[in-house]
């Protein structure tokens, strides 16, 4: 899984990333988010009904179906650098991350950037979140970049459930079946997308060298936390 599912290896892709999510969160003259490396958020997969295992019911998410909280971190692209597949549908999108592998490493300092996720999270040094009830016209302006940038997320989970639909009507297999499924789905997610960029950039030399062409490349609630966010307002 690891070959296919992971963050940016090298400082050229790590500034692609980090340039698109700026570029997505742009609001008008103002630029968007400087050093987001993803943007976090949880989904919930639809399971049969867990058997021989305790604590079945808390499989039963708030909307009373059973089904796997699956959390994702998505870069601008739509494509997965990281997954987490194996708490229960009742269980908080914050409970996931607080005990997340993900979240030590950033607390480690091992990535050279921040996410961006939703209220239901803590902002943090590495976590940046909307500000509840803004009051001022920067803060306002904070809250639709932040907006547009973990929008990326949702989209992500969109295009996912799509291309397998069976995420989307439900898994009826066995948990264990479940999770293997839904990692084997994120991973040919990301190779379908390695597959249509390398299609783009064929197409693109293909032009250049047809048309002589030059072209430049499209430049797309810890107190730590909640002082970085007011630095960024």
């Amino acid at each position: 899984m690891h070959n296919f599912i992971g963050f940016p290896n090298s400082e050229r892709n790590l500034k692609r990333v980090k340039d698109e999510f700026e570029y997505l969160g742009r609001i008008g003259r103002y630029g968007g988010f400087k050093n987001m490396i993803g943007a976090l958020d949880c989904t919930l997969v639809k399971i049969s009904k867990p058997r021989g295992i305790e604590h079945t019911e808390q499989y039963r998410n708030r909307n009373g179906y059973f089904s796997i909280n699956v959390q994702v971190v998505g870069d601008p692209c739509l494509k997965i650098q990281d997954i987490v597949v194996r708490w229960a549908g009742s269980t908080h999108d914050s409970r996931i991350f607080r005990n997340s592998r993900l979240n030590v490493r950033l607390q480690n300092n091992e990535f050279d950037g921040m996410l961006v996720a939703d209220a239901g999270y803590s902002c943090t040094r590495h976590l940046l979140t909307p500000v509840s009830n803004p009051t001022t016209a920067a803060e306002e302006r904070y809250n639709k970049a932040q907006i547009k940038t973990r929008n990326s997320v949702e989209r992500l989970f969109g295009v996912l459930k799509r291309r397998f639909p069976a995420l989307h009507k439900g898994l009826a297999t066995k948990l264990r079946t479940a999770a293997n499924i839904i990692i084997a789905c994120a991973v040919l997610h990301n190779i379908a997308l390695e597959a249509i960029y390398d299609l783009i950039e064929d197409l693109e030399e293909l032009n250049v060298a047809d048309h002589n062409i030059t072209t430049a490349a499209t430049t797309v609630a810890t107190s730590d936390g909640m002082v970085l966010r007011a630095n960024i307002i």
